[in-house]
């Protein structure tokens, strides 16, 4: 069932005028929900916007109807392609934000205020193939999309940016895209796919749901996993990433942050600005890696899940018992695991993160230190400077003149 509801960001209502905004994104899958969680994060730090939710696919038409009655100040979409976003677009004139599927160059509307975003799909590909490739332990690379995306532009960017690096490194590039040529036929050809691979094979996906969907089928064509297939997906989708059998390793585009930076660019286009994008670089550090590409022992495992969850969560004030919590491990267990293989506390670990996105923030940003400090964690400005202090030797505004200064 579809939902929508909105939400007045800001107390200051006298000093702003409200803007009505149309959020229109896929919310059932993980970037979905991260890039619209990067959009209400800006909206309740800066401006003072009415937001209304579309859940794509689409939404009733009265839904359409009554959003249209309130008037648009202004749009951010995952899809300009789809009907809905088209309504919008169409019978308004409101500045539109899009990410990742924009306007087939062809169909963009004449003298619209549009502005593109994408998560660098050719970086994610790239990543994957180095991930890969600097274990030099597979002799096949493949990459699997799906047709219902075969017109998108993240697919294919993606499928090419992986084949061009592993076939830069001399190595060959194995492609899949049948799911659903032939009716009924898609998962017998998917099976013949992975079978032909000179074993040990390598295998990215386009997203995480389509990983597990590997996973599967590697159980039923008995080819272990990372053992003689690996598998690497894209999301880092929590919920599937943990619960998938084995664990899925997953490369994390940021989502979240890209929804921040829409939502930051329509605001400079509802004051008459436009702001250069600001292309951020992708790492192996992005690669949250799990039991699908790496064999880890029981203790290494636990530890790689509480690391992960740590650094995905650490910013919403979570503690020592929430990681504990999650592990569904005793607490005596999972600290004692923790400190033989991190040599260091979960608290530490937690309060490390904290600092590293606080720091990264101090040399990439104009943002004043208390506002860094609360986007990461920390409700009192005093702890947040004592912390950075011990952590840094210096205060934040001395590490920031420092850092700006090289």
């Amino acid at each position: 069932m579809q939902t929508s509801f909105a939400i007045i960001c800001g107390m200051r209502l006298r000093q702003h005028p409200i803007r009505h905004i149309a959020v229109a994104l896929w919310t059932g899958n993980a970037s979905g929900r991260d890039l619209l969680s990067g959009v209400l994060q800006y909206a309740q730090e800066h401006r003072h916007w009415n937001i209304s939710i579309i859940q794509l696919p689409g939404e009733p038409a009265d839904h359409l109807n009554s959003i249209l009655a309130a008037g648009i100040d202004g749009i951010i979409t995952s899809d300009c392609r789809n009907e809905a976003v088209a309504r919008l677009i169409r019978e308004t004139d409101a500045p539109v934000v899009a990410v990742e599927f924009p306007f087939p160059e062809t169909e963009t509307p004449a003298d619209r205020q549009i502005d593109y975003l994408t998560s660098h799909n050719d970086r994610i590909g790239e990543v994957g193939a180095r991930h890969f490739i600097s274990s030099g332990l597979y002799n096949s690379y493949g990459f699997v999309t799906d047709i219902a995306f075969e017109r998108a532009i993240a697919p294919s960017a993606r499928e090419q940016a992986f084949r061009k690096t592993i076939e830069a490194a001399g190595l060959m590039c194995h492609a899949f895209s049948d799911w659903q040529r032939t009716k009924g036929q898609g998962i017998d050809l998917l099976h013949k796919w992975l079978l032909s691979l000179p074993k040990p094979a390598a295998v990215m996906c386009f997203y995480d749901p389509l990983a597990v969907r590997i996973l599967n089928a590697c159980a039923h064509l008995k080819l272990a996993v990372p053992q003689m297939v690996s598998v690497l997906g894209v999301d880092n989708d929590i919920l599937l990433c943990e619960t998938s059998v084995p664990p899925l390793s997953s490369i994390d585009p940021r989502h979240r942050d890209i929804g921040v930076q829409a939502a930051r660019h329509l605001d400079a286009m509802l004051h008459g600005r436009r702001i250069k994008d600001v292309t951020r670089p992708y790492s192996e550090d992005q690669v949250f890696v799990r039991e699908s590409t790496t064999r880890l022992p029981p203790s290494a495992s636990l530890v790689r899940r509480a690391r992960n969850f740590i650094a995905a969560h650490a910013v919403e004030g979570i503690g020592a018992e929430d990681v504990v919590s999650y592990l569904g491990v005793s607490r005596r267990l999972a600290f004692l695991r923790f400190r033989e293989v991190e040599g260091r506390t979960i608290r530490r670990t937690i309060e490390d993160e904290r600092l590293r996105l606080a720091a990264k923030r101090l040399r990439e940003t104009g943002w004043p230190v208390a506002r860094i400090a609360r986007t990461c964690g920390y409700h009192c400005l005093q702890t947040f400077n004592a912390a950075f202090r011990r952590r840094f030797r210096q205060t934040p505004g001395a590490y920031r003149a420092e850092e700006t200064s090289k």
